[in-house]
């Protein structure tokens, strides 16, 4: 749930920071290359349709959008991965270079082509994909290269790393494992978008981020009991040496699975368009919020709420921090869901005076409840926003929470609140007791 005055909060902690988060996004990078056109006629050649060509773009994809979403965010991004020697790795370069992100590639070879996926849109529905693509094992030099690299980014400093597996062959079992172990012994936390059913080479990584078929698939499992696969889920970050697990749910939200303890979030999204690049989204979040030092709890509320934005954006999107920003501040104007303490108050009283709100203080026990008083009190306030001041029993508290005409509830003792009245009132509306 998130708590009033949260986009404040985000502020001061990257204020504080001399430097943005350094983060290196480690996976399988990609070219995505797309074709639009219009489709109004059937090939002679053959029974399929032909599309006349009207524009084109390429955008950097895989592992690669994560370190987009990270550079949105405001990270100094450093992207390792291969790359071919031709012109689809120039144009990935040339991408990721102008979204300000630092490459840091290697080549496996003359007979790996850098990884690409042309999409062939027609009439606005896409009719084929192009892949281009080597499966086979990288040599083991290209291998020893890229340890040596990611190591050497690592002893330049990193404040967290992110493994985007999408199972092309850049995060192999020895990859994988070397990496954790040098951010462990550097104490740098590792955040893992995960690929496959086993997921024994991510053990003691920091988090662990599967959607909910991914989870299902590693569990052996079937989605439909989610108790179960949450269950089997722990016992999963128990035997992986995780500090976290953070399951992403679709429609029914989030689950962060940590020592003795399952906290839910309820999905952020309010219409989805489109859910594809979304767990991007939710790992680059979490990886930036933990970088700059929030708690865990904190850091998935921003990956959810950032997730929820994205899948309103048709194709994939990157989230900017002025975006979240955004969002945090329309959802602080709205009528605030969970009992506030002091601090939470204060910065409601003066986020709803700074738009230019009146603001009411309804000062009661709430036991019993007078809601022909808490009515009279809302109507003189008109368009303004009323907040009961609760000093009885927090159980009472939580029970007017429920009442429409109060856009918020902040449980005080006697003294907090009549200073808070004290300090206040002179701006205020609509004052009662």
């Amino acid at each position: 749930m998130l708590s009033f005055g949260e986009g404040q909060r985000l502020r001061a902690t990257l204020g504080e920071r001399a430097a943005p988060p350094r983060i290196l996004v480690l996976g399988d990078i990609m070219l995505d290359r797309y074709l639009y056109g219009e489709a109004e006629r059937i090939s002679p050649e053959a029974p399929v349709p032909v599309v006349r060509v009207r524009r084109q773009r390429q955008v950097a994809g895989g592992a690669a959008n994560v370190a987009l979403n990270l550079a949105r965010l405001g990270a100094e991004t450093i992207v390792s991965g291969y790359v071919g020697d031709d012109a689809h790795g120039r144009e990935l370069l040339t991408a990721m270079l102008a979204e300000g992100m630092e490459p840091v590639l290697t080549s496996p070879g003359p007979q790996f082509p850098t990884i690409t996926k042309t999409r062939v849109v027609g009439s606005r529905q896409q009719m084929l994909r192009i892949d281009h693509e080597e499966v086979d094992a990288v040599p083991a030099s290209a291998e020893a290269e890229l340890l040596a690299q990611v190591k050497g980014v690592m002893d330049r400093g990193l404040d967290a790393v992110v493994l985007s597996d999408y199972a092309k062959g850049v995060l192999s079992d020895a990859v994988c494992d070397e990496v954790i172990r040098l951010a462990r012994a550097k104490n740098i936390p590792v955040f893992v978008d995960p690929k496959g059913i086993d997921y024994r080479k991510y053990t003691q990584a920091t988090c662990l981020s599967p959607n909910r078929k991914e989870l299902a698939a590693a569990v052996h499992l079937g989605e439909g009991d989610l108790e179960s696969l949450i269950s089997a889920g722990e016992t999963l970050r128990t035997d992986l040496q995780l500090d976290f697990l953070l399951a992403t749910l679709g429609e029914l939200g989030m689950a962060l699975l940590e020592p003795g303890r399952v906290r839910r979030y309820a999905t952020q999204a309010r219409e989805v368009f489109d859910v594809s690049g979304a767990g991007d989204t939710v790992i680059a979040t979490l990886a930036f919020m933990a970088a700059i030092g929030l708690p865990m709890e904190q850091s998935v509320r921003m990956a959810n709420l950032a997730a929820g934005f994205v899948v309103a954006k048709l194709g994939t999107y990157a989230i900017s921090m002025d975006e979240l920003l955004g969002v945090l501040d329309s959802l602080d104007d709205a009528q605030v869901d969970d009992v506030l303490d002091e601090e939470g108050l204060r910065l409601a009283i003066e986020t709803w005076t700074k738009s230019g709100k009146d603001v009411g203080l309804y000062l009661s026990s709430f036991d019993p409840i007078q809601l022909s008083e808490i009515r009279a009190a809302k109507a003189k306030l008109g368009q303004g926003r009323l907040v009961g001041l609760a000093v009885g029993d927090i159980a009472d508290a939580r029970v007017a929470m429920a009442i429409n005409e109060l856009d918020a509830v902040a449980h005080l003792a006697q003294d907090v609140a009549e200073r808070i009245i004290e300090a206040y009132g002179q701006t205020l509306e609509g004052k009662q007791s």
